[in-house]
């Protein structure tokens, strides 16, 4: 894309565990759905022109599993790697980069959170002397190994296709 952005010092982090919505690491609830709309509320923007088209606001993510809160599904799978079923970090302050102009914005969005002169004063200055952009070259895929065997890999693909044909499932990574 033409922009990339970075923020720090996020106004406020919400993220949900199981039936747990944290707001900055306190229980703000059950529903993430419903925290997360109470505090996008409370920190609405206003629109205006910029140079950049993102001022602030939420980053974040929202996982499958938090399906779970839209319909009734069977909750038969391992939790192993432990991450949250929801993530938003509320940002008041961001660079922005356009790789078209090659140019550093800093950019401020007024959510009426405390601290924003000061974060905008650190960003700007970072980006004062920003470092050199990372060069990458070409990649080898030389030395890397599957961990099927072709004939695991058909079969595996196999069973998707019928899970997929029974109605259990619809995408497979």
């Amino acid at each position: 894309g033409r922009f990339s952005f970075v923020g720090c010092e996020p106004v406020l982090v919400v993220h949900s565990s199981g039936k747990t919505v944290r707001i900055d690491g306190k229980p703000a609830g059950r529903n993430p759905f419903a925290v997360l709309r109470r505090v996008l509320q409370m920190h609405r923007m206003a629109a205006a022109p910029t140079p950049v088209p993102f001022v602030g606001g939420a980053v974040g993510y929202f996982a499958y599993d938090l399906g779970r809160f839209v319909e009734r599904l069977p909750d038969n799978t391992v939790d192993d790697i432990r991450l949250p079923e929801m993530h938003f970090a509320l940002y008041d302050t961001v660079a922005g980069f356009d790789h078209l102009a090659q140019k550093w914005y800093v950019a401020c969005a007024d959510i009426g959170a405390s601290g924003a002169a000061a974060r905008r004063k650190r960003l700007a200055s970072a980006i004062e002397q920003p470092p050199p952009l990372p060069r990458f070259g070409p990649v080898s895929a030389r030395g890397l190994r599957s961990s099927f065997t072709r004939a695991e890999y058909l079969r595996a693909v196999a069973r998707a296709k019928d899970y997929i044909a029974a109605g259990d499932i619809f995408q497979v990574n």
